[in-house]
């Protein structure tokens, strides 16, 4: 009984899973990988996917693409390309202030067109906070931009977003021809043009201004470390004034004060130039102190502690409750002739712990990041009067191998656009050269590619296969055409782009990529209407997604980060929604000629 129905009604029935699996979703009990495998596993043993065409799914050439793009993506992290440039218009702030943010929201639009937008983000979100305070303005009012900047640049390349990459692949599972690098640019750009011009003319009444609110973002790679650099020989450190010295402007570093022959200096520090001897006291990020400890010339932390060779590994720790821990000076602590172990620095949750690293008074939940074998630190971890000694997850930057990293993205990039080879073969061709050219290390490189979202990739292409096997595809199409049938083009766009948009705020907007794709492809071809104006218009409708904070991961991101409302994206996100999509439909109608 129950497999006639499943074979009279197979089309309904799988319809009414998709509809169960988007409720999951918008639920969200489960992460978003476990409901669509949940999903995926459904639709097989129910029949509607034969295991062959189940394994076929593993055929599709984007989610590979895509882990290779999160790769190079991780890579430029890893060379500190993004803190470098970020750091280039932070200095440019002090002078030209207002020039300097629209700089950064340039630059985070053009970064996020050619790289995973979620790290450019997360690189950015520190620095904005410190360049509203430059420009004396609630940081509440950036974030939000910043975030509507990493979605706009997203849509200007087929390899801005992973969902532009997943449309594509299942758009050619479906006959169409392959999307090019730069196809959907001109639609990209009016989008990009009109989502900024939005923000500017809205922004100043919607964005909320609550200054004692914002930036208050802290997590273990943002935390601020106290430390002093010291100058071992003469040499490039020693030839210019401090305040040329490039390393020494990067944004995650603040200098507070120089130590030169038993004085200490607070003012004038970027005119002073240094000599043998003399140290730097910093507030530091903790991959900003690692770069520094490789240089050849300066020493970070203490003196006391390992030497500068053999093997050497870097942890964090807390100090515990007690005795130990009530006041005494680091430049007392007996950690270096104890364990061999050297202290880099010392962080204080939102205070500065001294006015140097020796005279930091210790208390309670102080931490401190320490350099040592891994034999001293494994004693080390038996220490009672320090809790949570944990490996650190912050790495030195490796800014010699940024131009080759940058020349790998290029070459994908450039080689992509005239068609030389599929930008996912070259993408994989690349990801194997920067290995190899220790631009970053295999572990840091497969820990860059986000599996979640690879796995629910995977699982909604199973789903997707189904609904083609059980003609719930031209189900859909057969019920949607009386009423498409009478309305113009344009308007069968904007009921696309309408409904991707909607179900993205609440869903996985790859989830949505990949339901609605052949669904648009038929329908397309049933109307008579370009299928490749329908599929772009999916494309946007689940990337360019402002009104929630939840309806992209960038939005999530600076969500915390700002301690936004959830209805601080709705007031200026809707209106980006109706008028960005108004405009990115009308550029698809012309550009493509429907």
């Amino acid at each position: 009984m129950f497999t006639e129905f499943f074979a009279d009604y197979q089309a309904q029935v799988a319809l009414g899973l998709v509809v169960l699996l988007f409720a999951f979703f918008v639920w969200e009990k489960y992460p978003a990988e476990v409901t669509a495998s949940a999903g995926a596993a459904l639709f097989i043993v129910l029949g509607f996917v034969p295991t062959d065409k189940a394994m076929a799914v593993f055929s599709n050439s984007a989610p590979l693409t895509i882990a290779a793009m999160f790769v190079l993506t991780g890579a430029l992290v890893r060379t500190g390309v993004l803190e470098r440039v970020a750091g280039l218009v932070l200095e440019r702030s002090k002078t030209y202030p207002r020039l300097a943010l629209g700089v950064f929201l340039f630059t985070a639009l053009v970064a996020s067109a050619f790289m995973n937008n979620t790290p450019v983000v997360l690189v950015l979100i520190p620095i904005v906070i410190r360049l509203a305070a430059a420009l004396d303005i609630a940081s509440t009012r950036l974030l939000i931009p910043v975030s509507y900047a990493a979605i706009l640049g997203g849509t200007l390349t087929l390899i801005g977003t992973s969902t532009s990459l997943l449309v594509d692949g299942v758009a050619r599972g479906q006959g169409l021809e392959p999307f090019s690098l730069f196809e959907i640019t001109p639609v990209g750009l009016a989008t990009a043009a009109t989502g900024i011009l939005t923000m500017l003319v809205l922004g100043k009444f919607l964005l909320p201004d609550r200054r004692d609110e914002g930036g208050e973002l802290e997590n273990e790679n943002d935390a601020e470390y106290l430390s002093e650099i010291t100058v071992l020989s003469d040499g490039p450190f020693t030839e210019k004034p401090v305040g040329e010295i490039a390393e020494f402007k990067q944004p995650g570093l603040r200098i507070t004060g120089i130590r030169s022959n038993g004085e200490m200096i607070r003012k004038g520090l970027n005119a002073l130039t240094l000599r043998k001897g003399d140290s730097l006291v910093v507030l530091a990020k903790s991959a900003e102190l690692l770069t520094l400890n490789n240089l050849e010339g300066l020493r970070v932390g203490q003196r006391r502690g390992t030497s500068g060779e053999g093997e050497r590994s870097v942890v964090e720790a807390v100090v515990a409750p007690g005795r130990f821990s009530q006041g005494i000076r680091l430049s007392t602590l007996t950690l270096g002739r104890r364990f061999g172990v050297r202290i880099l620095g010392a962080h204080r949750h939102k205070h500065v712990p001294g006015p140097d690293l020796g005279n930091v008074r210790l208390r309670p939940a102080d931490k401190l990041l320490l350099e040592g074998t891994p034999e001293a630190l494994d004693e080390l971890s038996h220490e009672s009067e320090l809790v949570s000694v944990t490996r650190s997850t912050a790495r030195a930057f490796r800014p010699t191998k940024a131009p080759l990293a940058l020349l790998a993205l290029g070459l994908v990039v450039v080689l992509a656009a005239f068609d030389v080879m599929d930008i996912g073969i070259l993408a994989m061709i690349a990801v194997p050269a920067i290995l190899i050219l220790r631009c970053i290390d295999a572990d840091e490189a497969w820990g860059s590619i986000e599996g979640g979202i690879l796995i629910l990739i995977f699982s909604m292409l199973v789903v997707g296969q189904g609904l083609q096997e059980t003609g719930a595809v031209t189900l859909v199409v057969d019920t949607a055409m009386p009423l498409m049938s009478a309305v113009s083009p344009f308007v069968v766009l904007l009921l696309v782009y309408a409904l991707s948009s909607t179900l993205t705020e609440c869903v996985t907007n790859n989830a949505v990529a990949v339901i609605l794709t052949p669904i648009v492809i038929g329908l397309g071809q049933q109307l008579g209407i370009e299928p490749r104006a329908l599929v772009v218009a999916v494309m946007f409708g689940a990337s360019a997604s402002f009104a929630t904070p939840i309806g992209y991961q960038t939005n999530t991101l600076v969500y915390g980060a700002g301690n936004y409302r959830f209805s601080d994206f709705v007031k200026i996100g809707l209106p980006m929604n109706i008028i960005v999509g108004f405009v990115t439909c009308y550029a698809i109608y012309l550009y493509y000629g429907v």
